[in-house]
């Protein structure tokens, strides 16, 4: 575990445990040993980090991926969660103009 200088130990293991367990009934994951992959595989790693974020009487951890490592071979497989904001506001613009009704959400859990 690194990055975690002024966080309490205990509070930091109960922010990445309550970040993994959402993740566990969905088998977005497998954990394996790395020295029985092959090299072949190894190449395809994407790396990740946790980013810990101290919040009081807890931490917050997120698991964060590092996509830009990956190689991309088929264009369609890009999924954004963000629009970018040119296109927030066509839709916005387009709704105004229609009398159309936005609504919002947010999403406390994504999945690799």
């Amino acid at each position: 575990m690194n990055n975690t200088d002024g966080l309490d130990k205990q509070k930091t293991l109960e922010g990445m445990k309550q970040e993994i367990l959402p993740m566990k009934p969905e088998q977005v994951y497998m954990e394996v040993d790395i020295n029985t992959l092959t090299p072949e595989q190894r190449k395809n790693i994407i790396q990740s980090r946790w980013v810990l974020r101290d919040k009081g009487n807890k931490v917050r951890a997120r698991i964060v991926t590092k996509g830009f490592t990956e190689t991309v071979t088929g264009l369609d497989d890009i999924y954004v969660s963000t629009p970018i904001f040119c296109v927030l506001r066509t839709l916005l613009t387009l709704a105004c103009n229609n009398g159309w009704t936005g609504l919002t959400g947010d999403i406390s859990t994504v999945f690799f």
